[in-house]
């Protein structure tokens, strides 16, 4: 995965980078879980190659870290709740429970996951690189 933006913010050996969205983006279908109506977006990613404010660069994440992103954001929340129903459901023989044990370990995943993916975050586990500056601000 590329993506080619503006450095809006630095900290230390990081960068926000606002990239706007391809015309790829608009036809993925991930893309409605992520976008909501924005034609931009901002990424936090590693600056290795010290890009300063206004600089034009390209971002690269690997193929690995982007599955491992992939599978943590939507197939294990989902493999998570429809566990969740169906404990519930054969362990009370309720589908309200089962409702109910589903709606709840999604909580409980996403609680988990919120907290994780700050710390996560603050380490730059699977955060994107910047791999190149385009161009830099004159």
């Amino acid at each position: 995965m590329e993506g080619i933006g503006k450095v809006i913010k630095t900290t230390e050996n990081k960068a926000t980078v606002l990239i706007e969205n391809a015309p790829s983006c608009k036809a993925c279908a991930f893309s409605k879980f992520y976008r909501l109506g924005k034609e931009e977006r901002e990424i936090i990613c590693w600056n290795r190659k010290d890009a300063k404010i206004g600089d034009i660069v390209q971002l690269y994440t690997s193929n690995k870290n982007f599955f491992i992103a992939t599978a943590l954001n939507f197939v294990l929340p989902l493999l998570i709740l429809i566990g969740g129903v169906l404990l519930g459901k054969n362990f009370f023989r309720t589908e309200l429970a089962g409702f109910a044990a589903g709606m709840g370990s999604m909580a409980i995943y996403f609680l988990t996951f919120f907290f994780i993916n700050k710390k996560a975050l603050k380490k730059g586990i699977l955060l994107p690189e910047i791999e190149k500056i385009i161009k830099r601000k004159t």
